[in-house]
């Protein structure tokens, strides 16, 4: 059933609302194999929540709207509410993009184009299965949005994409040896870097890993200066793993102690081919990469791409001027860091984010999304309405304690 259309009035000039900004990554059904399953928040969840905002009565609004709002001053709709959509998820088409649309709101989805798949064909999605045209056991969800999935949210008004910068990725940052490649590691951004043509499958399918390699001490690859390890000790040890069994090696007791030793013997008998990106070379980089994020994007929506989130957070001062010189307006603070309450008169120029809210233990293994009111709770939080205030309260006392019951 399609809710009831609201009729919208603007906000008077007095009021100066605080506007969530909530951040969601991926909407369907958790996937117990992949490392980042934490990041997939339930559909049925997902719907219990906006159905619930819904009937709240709040307004979604878009980043230009707030941005807008934060500097100019101008108006808004009551309990405006920004929803945003990190890096291009398959299932924000199959099953975010028609529950938003049923419901009459709309979000932001921030996209890195090197994980765009090249599909022209538009896979089904929930508003199919409403139609009849295919079940819902049909839904393939796995993987990342195409160019004309995206284009077609934007044409229905539902979604606006923005830049999430282009590789999302990590880099090594130093010659320290924390790891090797292993059967089941989670270096999957290893991969990235070596098949980046490959990046929008890795979900569905595993490049060719090089057991044995060194891996070394790492970081967001926008704030990091990036490492570049001798390759011939990579070799070396990739090779003495294929000689001693490939992956039966890793079978061995102390094999990691065993990589160790190697490399020790290496570093007494051979000349190291390694060095370490020049401060020139990293702002060229980075600039290159929010440059090119920023043009691809505009050539394929034909529009001006004026707002830019960062991967994981990861920024730095460097980073926010450059990000300024090749042309966008405003950026993210990550959910954990202290920023404002997105009102007039804030600068614009950084737009404070909240996650979506959660009960978990540390390491993300049990998560439960919240719904309904406690939902709401954390929202009414960020807008500090007093009313609730001892509830929010009580309630994070409440998951507090269930962090230390799950430790």
């Amino acid at each position: 059933m399609i809710p009831k259309k609201k009729t919208i009035k603007k906000l008077s000039k007095k009021e100066n609302p605080k506007v969530p900004v909530i951040m969601y990554h991926s909407v369907g059904h958790p996937n117990k194999n992949w490392i980042w399953s934490f990041l997939t928040c339930p559909v049925d969840v997902f719907e219990k929540q906006i159905k619930s905002l819904f009937k709240k009565g709040f307004n979604t609004i878009g980043l230009q709207e707030l941005y807008n709002y934060m500097k100019y001053g101008e108006s808004l709709p009551p309990k405006p509410i920004v929803l945003t959509f990190d890096d291009g998820y398959l299932d924000n088409w199959v099953y975010a993009y028609p529950i938003l649309k049923k419901y009459g709101f709309k979000g932001t989805i921030y996209v890195n184009p090197e994980f765009v798949d090249p599909i022209i064909e538009y896979r089904p999605n929930l508003e199919d299965v409403w139609l009849g045209k295919v079940s819902k056991n049909a839904l393939i969800d796995k993987g990342f949005l195409s160019w004309e999935e995206m284009r077609k949210m934007e044409e229905d008004g539902i979604m606006d994409v923005q830049s999430h910068a282009l590789t999302h990725t990590l880099y090594f940052n130093s010659d320290k040896i924390i790891d090797f490649r292993h059967p089941g590691d989670k270096y999957i951004w290893i991969d990235w870097n070596e098949y980046p043509e490959k990046k929008y499958n890795y979900i569905n399918e595993n490049s060719p890993k090089k057991y044995g390699m060194p891996v070394y001490s790492y970081g967001e690859a926008l704030v990091v200066r990036r490492y570049f390890p001798d390759q011939e000790l990579e070799q070396t040890l990739n090779n003495y793993v294929k000689m001693n069994g490939e992956e039966d090696f890793f079978n061995r007791p102390n094999w990691k102690e065993e990589l160790f030793k190697l490399v020790d013997e290496y570093k007494k008998t051979h000349d190291r081919f390694d060095r370490f990106e020049s401060k020139e070379e990293y702002e060229e980089r980075v600039k290159n990469e929010l440059m090119l994020s920023k043009k691809i994007v505009e050539k394929e929506f034909k529009k001006q791409v004026k707002f830019l989130c960062w991967p994981d957070g990861a920024c730095n001062e460097t980073t926010l001027r450059l990000s300024s010189e090749v042309g966008y307006i405003s950026s993210t603070f990550t959910s954990k860091d202290r920023g404002g309450k997105n009102v007039f008169g804030e600068n614009p120029v950084r737009i404070k984010r909240m996650s979506v809210p959660i009960i978990s233990n540390k390491d993300y293994s049990k998560i439960i999304y919240l719904r309904g009111f406690p939902f709401l709770l954390f929202i009414y939080n960020f807008m500090e309405i007093k009313k609730y205030c001892f509830l929010i309260k009580s309630l994070k006392f409440l998951r507090n304690l269930i962090y230390q019951i799950k430790r």
